[in-house]
């Protein structure tokens, strides 16, 4: 999957996870995973079509100097743009992939949720 992606630190996930339990009310969250990653032509360009390891998927764009690399969703027939500091909330089984990102770069926090 995301040959380039990094875990995020311990106390960064603490405050990640108090932050989702405060948007996200659920009272049946397990467990919250979160990390970086960046796309660009000298590492990773795409990602291929799959399903995520979560009940819900956010996903945060950092910085982003490219207009391409959209993030697909293949069962709901939708295209996301990704546009610096928004973000965009899914559910994790839903099949989708990246695009290639052409020309530029673009990071990502990904945070995925599991619930029972």
């Amino acid at each position: 999957m995301h040959k380039y992606g990094k875990i995020i630190y311990k106390y960064m996930t603490n405050n990640i996870n108090s932050l989702i339990k405060e948007l996200l009310p659920l009272d049946n969250i397990i467990n919250i995973h979160a990390f970086y990653i960046k796309y660009n032509n000298s590492l990773q360009k795409s990602l291929e079509k799959h399903r995520d390891d979560s009940t819900y998927t956010i996903n945060l764009c950092l910085s982003n100097t490219s207009n391409e690399g959209k993030l697909i969703f293949d069962d709901v027939n939708y295209e996301y743009n990704h546009k610096e500091c928004f973000g965009i909330l899914h559910s994790g089984s839903l099949y989708h992939h990246v695009e290639d990102i052409g020309f530029g770069e673009r990071e990502n926090i990904i945070i995925w949720i599991k619930c029972l």
